[in-house]
C-alpha cells in the first residue's frame, strides 16, 4: 500500500474541503491533497488549483494510505478511503469539547446563521447580545453614532477586548496542537457596556498580529461558542426587530389576521412637500406599517407609548384591508392616489 505523510494546511473552507500538505516534497516540490468534510465524511481527494479556487478533482485510491502528521511531521492518526474516516473535523472535536464543560458555564447560545440571514432579509438581528447593545445606541447621548448603521454598533471596530481567562480543566489536543477556551472580556467603546464571549484558543492562548490597527489587539481564536451579558440592566433603546415585534403585535390585535399573508390599507395624507401632493393609499404587510408608525424612532418609552395608543395613533390613516374599507376610503378621500391599484 502506498503511504502519503501529510499535515494539515489549511481549514475546511466554505466547500467543506480542507487542504493538507505532502510532509517532504516529492520530486523537488510539495503535493496538496483534499480532504471533503461534509457530515464529517472525511473522503481524501486530489485536487485542482490546490492554493487558488481549490476543487476536487477524484477520490484517491482504496489503496493509498494517509499518515496525518503534526506540526512537527510527527504521526497522529492513519487511514485511507477504505477505513474510512478515523479523523473527525475539528469543528467537530471544538463541540465535542465544549459539550463537556458547558453546563458549569453560564452563558447564551446564538444562532448565527440565524441571525445572518435576519440581517439579510429584514435588515435586523436576532442575537440577543446585538439587541442588548443596540439599546444603549441613544441618538440623544451619542447623535454621531446613532446615524450610522447599526452593525458598525455591535461589530468589532466598536469594542476591545480587555481581559482574557483561560476556563480551567479544558484544555484538549487536535493534530498534536493543543487548544483550550477561553472568557474574554470586551468594552463598547462608545456607551462603555461590558460582556463576555466564550472561544476556542490556543493553549496557552495568543494574541493576532493587527499592526495596522492602533492601541487594538484580539485573540486568536477558531470558534465563537456563546456569551454572557447582564440581561438585567438594558438601555433607554429596543432595537430594530424588538420595536418592529412589539408593534406588529398591538397591530394584530387592532387588526386581527385571518391568513397569514394579510395587509393593512395605510392612508397617507398629503404634508404638501412631497413628489405627488395629495393623499395616498398604499398596501403594506403588518411589518411594514410598524415601521412607518416607529419612524425609526426606538426610545423604548416612545415604542411602548405607541403600542398601548395604537387605536389614536392609528386611527383614520390604518385599516385592515377589505371590500367596505376600500369603499370607505374612496368616499373620503375621492381624489386619492391609489399606489398600489390596492383600492381596486
Amino acid at each position: 500500500m502506498r503511504e502519503i505523510k501529510v499535515q494539515l494546511y489549511r481549514g475546511e473552507d466554505d466547500n467543506y474541503v480542507e487542504l493538507w500538505k505532502t510532509v517532504e516534497e516529492i520530486e523537488g516540490k510539495h503535493r496538496y491533497y483534499g480532504r471533503y468534510t461534509y457530515g464529517n465524511e472525511g473522503t481524501w481527494y486530489s485536487v485542482c488549483d490546490p492554493l487558488g479556487y481549490c476543487e476536487l478533482n477524484a477520490p484517491m485510491a482504496d489503496d493509498v494510505m494517509f499518515i496525518c502528521c503534526d506540526e512537527n511531521g510527527n504521526e497522529v492518526i492513519r487511514y485511507s478511503n477504505a477505513d474510512g474516516n478515523k479523523l473527525p473535523k475539528f469543528e467537530t472535536i471544538i463541540k465535542r469539547e465544549w459539550n463537556k464543560v458547558k453546563e458549569k458555564l453560564q452563558y447564551n447560545v446564538e444562532d448565527l446563521t440565524k441571525n445572518f440571514w435576519a440581517e439579510c432579509w429584514n435588515g435586523d438581528t436576532t442575537m440577543k447580545i446585538n439587541q442588548w447593545l443596540l439599546s444603549y445606541k441613544d441618538p440623544d447621548l451619542y447623535p454621531e453614532k446613532a446615524k450610522d448603521y447599526d452593525e458598525n454598533w455591535t461589530g468589532c471596530w466598536a469594542e476591545k477586548e480587555i481581559e482574557y481567562e483561560p476556563i480551567p480543566d479544558t484544555e484538549f489536543e487536535y493534530l498534536g496542537h493543543k487548544y483550550q477556551f477561553t472568557k474574554v472580556k470586551h468594552k463598547h467603546e462608545y456607551c462603555g457596556v461590558e460582556w463576555y464571549e466564550f472561544v476556542c484558543t490556543d493553549s496557552p492562548y495568543v494574541m493576532q498580529d493587527t499592526p495596522w490597527v492602533k492601541d487594538r489587539a484580539w485573540i486568536q481564536s477558531y470558534m465563537y461558542l456563546g456569551n454572557w451579558f447582564d440581561d438585567k440592566t438594558y438601555g433607554t433603546m429596543y432595537d430594530q426587530r424588538t420595536a418592529r415585534e412589539k408593534v406588529v403585535a398591538a397591530l394584530i390585535k387592532k387588526f386581527p389576521m385571518k391568513e397569514k399573508w394579510d395587509k393593512l390599507l395605510y392612508v397617507k395624507k398629503r404634508t404638501g412637500n412631497e413628489f405627488y401632493n395629495c393623499d395616498c393609499c398604499y398596501e403594506k404587510s403588518y411589518s411594514d406599517m410598524a415601521d412607518v408608525l416607529i419612524n425609526r424612532n426606538y426610545h423604548r418609552k416612545d415604542v411602548d407609548h405607541l403600542c398601548k395608543f395604537i387605536n389614536k395613533e392609528t386611527e383614520d390613516i390604518v385599516f385592515a384591508s377589505n371590500r367596505g374599507n376600500k369603499y370607505t376610503i374612496r368616499q373620503t378621500y375621492p381624489d386619492i392616489y391609489d399606489y398600489d391599484n390596492c383600492l381596486i
